[in-house]
């Protein structure tokens, strides 16, 4: 089965992806041509701001685990100088309902409730050469699709533009933070964009991940499996104290 399509994302170097903890990073999108034009996903690889493969990053990283379903996305249009050049990565705002909160950590606080929305990528566009737009994903995540249940750990991220501690978003932890849900199943449902069995995931997330992740150790099972692996977890110090945002202005003026 092609993952991927033909269509050049040079232009897409050093764009942020938000609610990911991903940057994508110079050449990072593999192409191959699909069968159906309009089945067509472009893959991108990223850099991780922090990790989130295992289950000592979720108890050290995270403030919630949750499972949530989405029920629909809002797209928003490319920027202007990439509309110009006829080449760029576009976002869209997905609306998600929170299930359950499966963990928490002490102190932390309270998670979304009921509606959830957040900030993501959409499409990859390029008309230079008629090809078009298609759908963006990044390899080793979902990319988060309506009809589609995923289980993610939440952090929460400060508003770097804002001195109000209230200001600020729920994020996943990172790209190994964001799991299929489809069924109660781990694993099962949207992964990079297509729709698989916990087992056809499976193979893809132990080919792209490495011994102890999370997503390839746990695809197949039910939630207990993971609560218990957040049982067993060991924090760890000082997790994440190095990390640090900028305020972005035009993200500011929006």
């Amino acid at each position: 089965m092609n993952r991927t399509s033909t269509i050049s994302l040079s232009a897409l170097a050093g764009a942020a992806v938000l609610a990911t903890g991903v940057l994508m990073m110079n050449g990072g999108a593999a192409a191959r041509p699909s069968a159906d034009p309009r089945d067509a996903i472009v893959m991108g690889h990223g850099l991780e701001v922090i990790d989130s493969r295992t289950a000592d990053h979720w108890v050290s990283g995270a403030q919630h685990v949750v499972t949530y379903t989405v029920t629909g996305e809002t797209g928003q249009p490319p920027q202007d100088n990439e509309v110009e050049r006829q080449e760029g990565l576009t976002y869209r705002t997905v609306h998600a309902h929170v299930d359950k909160v499966l963990w928490s950590k002490d102190g932390a606080p309270k998670p979304p409730a009921g509606t959830w929305d957040f900030r993501t990528y959409g499409s990859a566009f390029n008309n230079n050469d008629g090809a078009g737009t298609a759908k963006f994903a990044l390899e080793g995540r979902p990319r988060v699709e309506a009809g589609h249940t995923y289980i993610a750990a939440l952090r929460w991220r400060d508003d770097p533009c804002s001195d109000d501690p209230a200001k600020g978003t729920w994020g996943s932890l990172g790209s190994g933070a964001i799991l299929p849900y489809d069924g109660e199943v781990i694993g099962q449902g949207e992964y990079e964009g297509r729709v698989r069995t916990a087992v056809q995931n499976k193979a893809l997330m132990t080919e792209e991940s490495p011994d102890g992740a999370l997503a390839g150790k746990l695809a197949g099972q039910k939630v207990e499996s993971l609560l218990e692996a957040l049982k067993q977890a060991k924090p760890i110090q000082g997790f994440g104290a190095d990390l640090a945002e900028t305020c972005d202005p035009e993200d500011a003026a929006g």
